[in-house]
This record gives C-alpha cells, structure tokens and sequence, in this order.
C-alpha cells in the first residue's frame, strides 16, 4: 500500500509539472501528502494550487482540515470560514469548523456551527452524531438527548443514534430506557461488532446495578466471548458476581484479568483482596492492600479493616 501511495504521489507531481495550473492534480497530490503525514508538503502543495484558484472550496477545505490534524485550530478555523464564504451551505464544512471550534474551547460557536450543520442539510448523520457526542462530552445529557432523538427522527432505525441514546439515558438513571436502546442498538448493529461489545458491557453494568446479576453475567459473556471485549469493567463486573455468589476460585480468574488489562482499577484490587481474605490468603490480600494504598487511600482502608476484622476472626 505505502508503494502504490507513492507511485500516485510521483504521478501526480508529473502531472502538475506538464500543466500548471491543473487544480485537481493539486488537490490529489495534496490529498497523498495527507495520507503519508507529509503535512508541510500538503500545505505547499494546496497554497500552490490557491495562486491558481483563490477561492477554490476543495482547496480551502483542504487547508483546514491538515491545519487540524496539526492542532493549529486557529488557522484551520480561518480556512473553513473562508470556504464557507465561496459556498454558504456546504453542511458538511460547518460540521469541520464546529469540531475545530470544540477542539480550541470555543463551545457557543461550535454549537451554532453544528446546528447550521443540520439546518442545511436535515438527514446528515454527522452534523447530529459531532453535536450530540460534543452535548454528552460536556455532560449536557438532556440536550444530547434531544438531538439524538432528533437524528432518529430524521433516519430511524441507525446503530449509532441507539447506541448514543443508550449511554445518555444511562447517565441520567434511567436504566430501563438505556435498556431499551441499547437491545435496540445490538438489534440494528450487527456489522458494528467492536461497539457491539461496549453495548454488551454497558447493557451488563446497568444490570448489574439493577441487581439483575443473571441478565447481567448474560450480557458481559456476550460482550466477552462473542465480541471479544477484554474491557476492564466487564472482567471486574463478572468477578464481583461471582463473589457475590460465593465462588471466590471462579471470582479471581476475571479479577485477575481485569488487573491485567488495567494494573490500576482501584475495585478490581479491592475485590481481589475481599477474594484471598474469603480463601484464607491473608499475605495476598495484604499485598492488594500495599497496591490500594498507591490508588485509592479511602478504599485502602476499607479493605484494611476487612483483613484486620478476618485476622481477628482467627
């Protein structure tokens, strides 16, 4: 591949240097630069084609989108306004400039960008996915709510719009709704496989503080065998049913992957250690105990005073 992406970029620079002032070799050159980081050769190469067309919008929009990859969001912001200029209703630029105007702290006026975003163009499921996700990123749950329920107005039926759904509802406390999207989600999101195994943790984890541990141990082994998940609350969620249960032996396999996928989950260690107490392994649990310490002090001590109250038991 890192050939044939060479072949076309000495192509393209054979182009342009037989005709000038021919903007689309500009722009298919600049676009291999992009691809192979190059991203000063990208610029000269789009700055060379504006000598030609100054208000060519693909070159423009181009300027800002390397500009972003390079963080340089004031420049980049400068860029998308300038193609805005050429063409006011390009919905697709205002979804750029509102992710740029995030990125730099710019919040007003990146909501304003999405929602022109939107207004433009009512069925462009990534003006409302960048809003909704900014929304839920600033933990403004109701308004990421209403523009998830807006975008599943506009296209029923989407993967994403349930799985979105699914996690604000979550975060309100409003596990039987989450519950509902998510189903929803695993139902319409079949060719998504990798989130398909968040859906599944997540479903599990609102079980599991529902109490539902049966529903709840179903969902984190789908999440784990069928999709592959090794995510750190999944492993920890099914240790700590099963310590519930009193199957310590079983309990410490998925703890102990779960500090293995994350060494510094604070409940992991703690559960690990209220695991080796209930097996008699006081010198385990004082070492979970040492580890806590480093993490967490509060929960340190929590697990100190069931290892001193099992000591004393003896």
């Amino acid at each position: 591949a890192a050939f044939r992406l060479q072949e076309a970029t000495n192509l393209f620079e054979r182009v342009i240097s037989l005709q000038r002032d021919y903007i689309e070799g500009y722009i298919n050159l600049a676009q291999c630069y992009v691809l192979e980081e190059e991203y000063e050769q990208a610029i000269a190469t789009y700055e060379r084609a504006l000598l030609y067309q100054p208000a060519n919008i693909s070159v423009l929009n181009g300027l800002g989108n390397v500009y972003h990859a390079l963080q340089d969001y004031t420049t980049a912001i400068n860029y998308y306004q300038k193609a805005l200029e050429v063409d006011p209703e390009n919905y697709t630029i205002y979804c750029s400039l509102g992710l740029t105007l995030a990125e730099s702290g710019q919040f007003a006026p990146a909501v304003d960008a999405f929602q022109q975003s939107i207004a433009l163009n009512q069925t462009y499921e990534r003006g409302y996915q960048s809003l909704a996700d900014f929304y839920y990123e600033q933990g403004l749950y109701q308004e990421a709510l209403a523009v998830y329920e807006q975008w599943d107005q506009a296209r029923p039926g989407r993967f994403w719009v349930y799985y979105g759904l699914g996690k604000t509802y979550g975060q309100l406390r409003k596990y039987d709704e989450a519950i509902a999207m998510y189903n929803k989600a695993s139902a319409a999101g079949e060719e998504y496989r990798t989130p398909l195994g968040d859906v599944y943790v997540r479903l599990g984890l609102i079980y599991f503080e529902q109490q539902e541990y049966a529903e709840a141990m179903k969902a984190l082994q789908t999440a784990t065998t069928r999709y592959y998940s090794e995510d750190t609350e999944a492993y920890c969620c099914m240790g700590r049913i099963y310590y519930l249960q009193a199957r310590y032996h079983t309990a410490l396999v998925y703890l102990e992957e779960a500090a293995k996928n994350e060494p510094s989950h604070v409940e992991t260690h703690y559960y690990l250690g209220c695991c080796y107490i209930k097996l008699g392994d006081l010198a385990s649990a004082d070492e979970e105990y040492r580890i806590l310490k480093e993490l967490n002090q509060e929960r340190a001590e929590e697990l100190r005073k069931v290892i001193s109250t099992a000591e004393t038991s003896d």
